[in-house]
């Protein structure tokens, strides 16, 4: 009878600890992919800011690049650019938003936040 209840206290132990391992790998994981998209977010803006540089009327598109993708927007109101970027690498997004100020070939990136 001892036997039996010592080891069913330790399956159940070595459950728990498995649980909990596999619990944390998958907070990981989500963490990993939640940056990375984070990441590819802030190239497309940084991208974004090179093709302002380049061309003032650039109004935004949609940009593939590995298994990553971003769609762009921009509004304008006189020199004043509002962009927003959304990120997505699967079920994983990113959302940022920026005011850049493009005036005779220089451009400046006035705010941003990620959402």
């Amino acid at each position: 009878m001892t036997v039996v209840i010592v080891g069913a206290a330790a399956l159940v132990m070595a459950f728990s600890a498995a649980s909990l391992g596999l619990g944390d790998l998958i907070m990981g994981y989500d963490s990993q992919k939640s940056q990375e998209v984070a990441t590819a977010g802030d190239g497309c803006l940084e991208e974004t800011l090179y093709r302002l540089r380049r061309n003032p009327n650039y109004s935004g598109e949609t940009l593939s690049f590995g298994v990553n993708s971003c769609i762009i927007t921009i509004a304008s109101s006189s020199a004043v650019r509002k962009i927003s970027i959304s990120a997505s690498q699967g079920n994983y997004y990113s959302a940022i938003s920026a005011t850049s100020t493009v005036f005779g070939g220089t451009v400046s990136l006035d705010a941003w936040a990620q959402n």
